[in-house]
């Protein structure tokens, strides 16, 4: 198995790197363990991770990993020095397995040869931090303040077919020559400390063993390409890999060395390959081979086959069922074998598609980063599911042994009553022999005789055979008591289960402790005593058990719960593109149209000034924290359902004071035009603050009642199923995005065409208009030159004027009140001419250049918009876009040629804006997601992944799962957990393992805060509980007035 890169896989990755990552920015940089880090790159609009793991592996990635909660030292040393900085350039070392990446001011080296390490370094290659410390030889250091060191880099040498031929020879001609039998493989390193610091030059050329050496190894050595691509080369002209080179060559050059050119003109290819690895197929391969059980099986059924060959002659009509039974049995073996990964390769190598090799199979995917990024996290999922396998042993083993633990006691109590009840009985049966024991241990206590030299006494009388003297076998006068053994009763039971070891038990002898001041009925009466107390403990002790092991077994559900949970959260989970209003409070009405809030006055600020278009509506609701809520409208417009306005006004109360306080208020709502930014003088708006213009539909007062359901996303082709759960609407305004590509280029060319008609037809009717304008000019100069300058100056405007309005002058002639159309003062007849040419300036057509702070500008500005608006509604995909921009160019190039008229500028200007555009596009695609989400799977769906969606009840009630919320006091992340916890006992295991794979930090952020989950029982039990709280206030009432009575 492949468990590192090869030089060829890092050649080919950097290149893929480069491509994808060149120009991005450094978001962040994380640390999955002491080894493994995850790049975050980001561009606007676009993300990319790449994992890079020491001496192992570096490539992109679309899975997403548990990052660790507290940053080791080395990951906040790199995020001081590269994190924001911007990605220049990503280059192999040389031929080795060493990757750059270089950030402005810092190089951050990964290598992945041996152990590996991650060495960030400045411009001049001086270590500033490093993953670990460690000497290449005596003079190469790798630690902090020490430059690193090329010295030991293989250089990538590109070689010509004649300079790989000549090498090969040489060292042939040169082996035949010196004939080196017993040397070694290369010269030994012990002479070259004898060897002069001068002679160091002038060594002895290393020559290989030709006959020992195989010719993979040696051309490994040669072109240092790694040994699955040498073996690819080999085995592509025809040799094989594991000959000796000797006895290759001696073969080759009988053919005039004829394989021998053909494995270097294989070479070249190879090293074209290698110098711009993605101008050929940019795909992958993860090899794979059958298990090694599996391999046995097969030399086993191998063996069967044999023998049964072996039958055949003798019973052939036998042996031809046998035959078709053994067809049949090989094509469900082959079906029925499992495979496993072995490696990954970013070209299909003959060794791996040669089935007479070995029995290797491969799966093909499009990119070579996708088949390392698919080949890795399976085997990181196998390591989490070891670990998941070990907590929950170690979890279930507790519960195991509180159960052995119980159950040994229980057995302890009823042993104990049984020899308790024994002891009774042998008392019963031999009080008189007890009896005369006891008395004469009495009388020699009372007689003050020692107590040893009662034990001599009794010792001396068993060798007599006394028979009360056998009986006592101990004394503890200390405690009141003596040990006396009797032979041991056996019960019934007994009996039966021992037949045959009934001697040996019948010998067998039992120990009584009996109280020397208690008579011998007392001491069987107290055994009596002491088993039933056991019962009683026995009886105990056992519904104590269950109630343990009830409890045992709940908090190992409740573990294994959080465990799966917690492991869940570990496990790979493919990266998911969020929508672009899940970074608000969001929620799908029941009309299907999506209703969006601002987080915070930023987020307000932003949503209205960016996401908020003509045909949408703005809620709000007066009263402290509302959220500014925007509905979106269709792009075919329309009035907006009162259902979803009255849920928007929900949404926004919720999100207030009026939440905790259980207030029951009203929204209100206005349309798009009526929100604007600019205050009236003399006041300031902060950031997140709008004024309103006009009136204000006030909405029904609402019940603050919240929920949260799940919504699953649907794989296309069975949209068809669920077609009814959304407003018919949405879908007409779908099926008029689907329609064809020329279609939508016909009607947008049409359409861009009459605009520029129109345009041009307006600019030819100013010429005209400024034509007669001179013309009339001229002939007021040549008749009237003597006359006053407002008689010119009306003469002039005269033609021009369109409205009526008062100058400045007249203003100021009415504020004195005096007369607004008194005459000016006579001018000299020098200032004429003057006069009419700042005329012509002033109606004169303004330079491109210099198109500013005029009224024409702003017509102009108008019109863009227009333009830009009326575009930007057809533009609903992105392909729309390029469509657009194409046609624009081109009729731009058109116009271009013809005049030199503004008209050239307003099409550029169109162009500035479709850019700036793309994302309210993208806003207006994002409607066809609607559509495949839905809140009521069917068992045979085929999901992609699932949603959380926080929203008033009345907009959940349609989801399938789902949860009420009403006011209380948890907070979100215990919230959160029970949530989840009651959504898992609801769903299916298709549909619980799109739960498990949820974000929930994103779930999190859309929660209300301060809320708790009303089940349906809820209300009833509230009810019961108001009931007896009455009958308890009554009664205690009836029992004051009797006491004042």
């Amino acid at each position: 198995m492949t468990k590192s890169f090869t030089s060829v896989d890092v050649r080919v990755m950097t290149e893929i790197i480069s491509e994808k990552c060149k120009g991005y920015r450094l978001q962040n940089i994380y640390s999955l363990t002491s080894s493994i880090y995850l790049l975050k790159f980001s561009v606007p609009n676009h993300k990319q991770m790449v994992l890079v793991e020491a001496g192992v592996r570096v490539h992109p990635t679309k899975f997403e990993r548990k990052k660790s909660l507290f940053p080791t030292p080395f990951t906040l040393k790199l995020r001081k020095h590269i994190k924001t900085k911007r990605l220049e350039s990503v280059i192999q070392f040389g031929i080795d397995r060493t990757i750059d990446f270089h950030f402005g001011t810092h190089h951050l080296i990964v290598e992945l040869f041996s152990k590996g390490n991650v060495i960030l370094t400045d411009l001049d290659y001086r270590i500033v931090a490093l993953l670990r410390t460690h000497k290449y030889d005596d003079d190469v250091l790798l630690a902090v303040n020490q430059i690193y060191s090329f010295s030991e880099m293989k250089q990538f040498k590109q070689f010509t077919k004649e300079e790989i031929i000549e090498t090969i020879t040489q060292d042939f001609q040169q082996f035949q020559q010196t004939n080196p039998t017993k040397k070694s493989i290369l010269k030994k390193k012990e002479d070259q400390t004898e060897i002069n610091i001068e002679n160091e030059n002038e060594k002895e050329k290393e020559i290989p063993l030709l006959d020992k050496t195989t010719l993979l190894n040696y051309i490994n050595k040669k072109i240092n390409f790694g040994m699955p691509l040498c073996e690819h080369f080999i085995r592509l002209s025809g040799i094989k890999p594991n000959i000796k080179v000797l006895q290759f060559l001696k073969n080759d050059q009988k053919n005039n060395f004829d394989s021998l050119n053909l494995l270097a003109s294989k070479i070249l290819e190879g090293q074209e390959y290698l110098k711009n690895p993605l101008s050929f197929e940019k795909k992958g391969f993860i090899i794979l081979v059958p298990k090694k059980n599996e391999q046995k099986n097969e030399q086993k059924q191998e063996k069967k086959n044999q023998n049964q060959n072996q039958n055949k002659k003798e019973n052939k009509i036998e042996n031809q069922n046998q035959n078709q039974n053994q067809i049949q049995n090989e094509k469900e073996n082959e079906n029925e074998k499992e495979y496993e990964y072995y490696g990954y390769s970013p070209i299909l190598l003959t060794q791996y598609n040669n089935p007479s090799i070995r029995n290797f199979k491969y799966i093909e995917y499009p990119t070579f980063e996708e088949a390392v990024d698919e080949y890795f996290q399976k085997f990181e999922i196998e390591k989490l599911e070891d670990k998941r396998n070990t907590l929950e042993m170690n979890v279930t083993k507790k519960v195991e042994g509180i159960k052995d633990s119980q159950s040994d006691r229980l057995e302890k109590l009823v042993s104990d009553q049984k020899i308790a009840l024994k002891k009774a009985k042998i008392l019963e049966t031999n009080l008189e022999i007890v009896e005369r024991c006891l008395e004469i241990i009495k009388s020699a206590v009372n007689s003050g005789l020692d107590w040893s030299l009662l034990e001599t006494m009794i010792q001396d009388e068993k060798k007599k055979e006394n028979p009360e003297a056998l009986i006592i076998q101990k004394l503890d006068l200390a405690k009141d008591k003596i040990t006396l053994s009797f032979e041991d009763l056996l019960d019934e039971n007994d009996n039966q289960n021992e037949n045959d070891n009934l001697e040996e038990e019948k010998n067998r002898n039992i120990l009584i402790d009996v109280f020397v001041s208690l008579t011998a009925y007392a001491n069987a009466q107290y055994y009596y005593q002491e088993k039933k107390k056991l019962a009683e403990k026995e009886t105990k002790t056992r519904e104590a058990r269950k109630r343990v092991l009830r409890k045992a077994e709940q908090k190992t559900k409740a573990k294994l719960e959080d465990l799966g949970d917690r492991v869940s959260n570990t496990t790979l989970k493919q990266l998911r593109k969020l929508m672009w209003f899940e970074k608000f409070y969001w929620f799908i009405s029941s009309d299907s149209y999506i209703v969006v809030a601002g987080r915070d006055a930023q987020q307000n600020e932003l949503l209205v000034k960016k996401y908020m278009k003509k045909n949408d509506v703005f809620v709000h609701a007066n009263i402290h924290g509302a959220a500014t809520v925007v509905v979106k409208n269709f792009p075919s417009g329309g009035p907006i359902p009162e259902t979803t306005l009255v849920e928007a006004g929900t949404f926004s109360i919720v999100r207030s004071a009026a939440w905790k306080t259980k207030v029951t208020t009203s929204a209100w709502w206005v349309h798009s035009y009526q929100v604007s930014k600019t205050a009236q003088s003399g006041e300031y708006l902060s950031t997140g603050s709008f004024v309103i213009r006009g009136k204000k539909n006030f909405l029904p007062p609402s019940y603050l009642v919240m929920g949260i359901g799940l919504l699953f996303r649907l794989e296309d082709s069975y949209l068809k199923y669920h077609e009814h759960e959304h407003n018919q609407k949405l879908f007409s305004v779908l099926k008029g995005e689907q329609k064809n590509k020329e279609e939508i280029k016909e009607e947008i060319q049409e359409e861009i065409k009459e605009e520029i008609k129109e345009e041009i037809k307006e600019e030819i009717k100013e010429e005209i208009k400024e034509e007669i304008k001179e013309e009339i000019k001229e002939e007021i100069q040549n008749e009237n030159e003597n006359e006053n300058e407002n008689e010119i100056k009306e003469e002039i405007q005269k033609p021009i004027k369109k409205k009526t309005y008062l100058s400045a002058r007249q203003k100021k002639l009415k504020k004195k009140g005096r007369d607004i159309n008194e005459p000016k003062k006579e001018i000299p007849k020098k200032d004429t001419e003057a006069v009419i040419q700042n005329a012509k300036n002033k109606y004169k057509e303004p330079d491109p250049k210099s198109f500013s702070n005029t009224r024409r500008e702003k017509k102009l500005k108008k019109k863009k918009t227009k333009k830009v608006n009326e575009i930007n509604d057809l533009k609903q995909k992105e392909v729309m876009n390029q469509i657009l921009n194409q046609n624009i160019q081109n009729q731009e190039n058109s116009n271009n040629l013809e005049t030199d008229s503004p008209n050239s500028q307003i099409i550029e200007d169109v162009d500035q804006n479709t850019q700036e555009s793309e994302e309210t596009s993208t806003i207006d695609n994002e409607l066809g997601i609607i559509k495949f989400l839905t809140g009521n799977p069917r068992p045979n769906d085929e999901l992609l992944y699932a949603i959380s969606m926080c929203a008033p009840y009345s907009a959940i009630e349609r989801c399938k799962y789902k949860l009420k919320l009403v006011a209380g006091t948890e907070k979100k992340g215990k919230l959160l957990k029970t949530i989840i916890h009651n959504f898992l006992k609801q769903v299916s295991e298709k549909e619980a393992a799109l739960v498990h794979i949820m974000e929930y930090p994103i779930m999190e952020q859309a929660l209300i805060g301060n809320a708790r989950i009303e089940y349906e029982n809820d209300s009833n039990s509230k009810k019961g509980n108001k009931n007896k709280n009455q009958t308890k206030n009554q009664n205690k009432n009836k029992n004051t007035n009797k006491s004042k009575k």
